[in-house]
């Protein structure tokens, strides 16, 4: 067995590693600190799949509409567009009628009104247009029947 001396050094020692310990772990601040630990997880409310289905929904229905919006802006851009070019052509269109109204009376031609057309003065058609190459061709024993 340890003798006596020894049991007091052992237990000085073991008192002193034990009181070393305790200030080390004390003094040192360690356990002064606390740590506090906030998540910054944010959960949405609960939903159920009606709920979420209707939120679908109304996403859906935005972007149709925003893409309704753009389409009908375009249309409007180009519906301008055709106005002015259709504009121009009226502006054409008058400049050339007077024109040809000038030149009518320049040559002494009755005007032509929309409301009262100038008609051929003969009701024959001409015969002097060449006719059709299969008509010119055919010799008259190939006529049809009934045929001149």
């Amino acid at each position: 067995m340890l003798h006596r001396k020894q049991l007091v050094k052992m237990g000085i020692l073991s008192g002193a590693v034990f009181g070393w310990i305790a200030w080390l772990g004390f003094f040192s601040g360690s356990a002064a600190e606390t740590y506090e630990i906030r998540p910054e997880i944010t959960l949405g409310p609960y939903q159920t799949e009606t709920m979420r289905m209707m939120d679908s929904y109304k996403r859906l229905s935005d972007q149709y509409l925003s893409l309704v919006q753009s389409n009908l802006s375009s249309m409007a851009i180009d519906t301008r567009q055709l106005v002015e070019k259709l504009d121009s052509m009226d502006c054409k269109l008058d400049t050339l009628t007077r024109q040809i109204t000038r030149i009518e009376k320049h040559l002494g031609l009755p005007a032509v009104n929309s409301s009262n057309p100038i008609k051929p003065t003969s009701a024959e058609p001409a015969r002097d247009l060449p006719r059709r190459r299969s008509e010119a061709q055919r010799q008259p024993s190939q006529t049809p029947q009934g045929r001149p």
